[in-house]
């Protein structure tokens, strides 16, 4: 649930294209996770369990589902400082919000996560000072009390 300012400058996916050379290059929203396409997705992150959320789905549709990266740089090119980019899966997995440059995004990751960043992905990320006042993040904590979210609570 922290806030977090990813270097897209510094941002290259695990098989070493920088992630602003790659009109593929999205980061998904699941596991935060950043590659330049679906098919690295699937190699670095799914097969290696670091993104899980091909398991919602049935064992036959497994195969054919890539993360959600909806999170795109051709999106993020084109965008003003502050956009909000995250509009497919929103505040309860990822929000992401343009920095004020085209090489930073700020990253604000809610309770539904389906894995971990990859080791390449965090050296690029830069955890904010807690000490400076922002507005809340309002899916920080998972409100349900069911047996699957407990172990989730903050």
């Amino acid at each position: 649930g922290h806030e977090i300012m990813l270097n897209l400058a510094l941002l290259r996916c695990p098989c070493g294209t920088p992630f602003q050379s790659s009109p593929q290059s999205a980061i998904c929203s699941m596991c935060c996770s950043a590659t330049c396409s679906a098919a690295c997705h699937k190699v670095f992150c799914q097969d290696s369990q670091k993104c899980v959320y091909h398991l919602n789905f049935i064992p036959e549709a497994q195969p054919e589902v890539m993360g959600s990266r909806d999170i795109r740089w051709c999106v993020m090119e084109r965008s003003s400082p502050a956009t909000y980019l995250s509009r497919v899966c929103g505040p309860r997995y990822l929000e992401a919000i343009m920095g004020h440059d085209e090489n930073s995004v700020l990253l604000r990751r809610g309770y539904g996560q389906y894995g971990q960043p990859l080791n390449i992905t965090l050296a690029a990320m830069t955890p904010l000072d807690e000490a400076v006042n922002r507005p809340g993040h309002s899916y920080r904590r998972n409100m349900c009390l069911c047996r699957a979210c407990r172990s989730r609570q903050a």
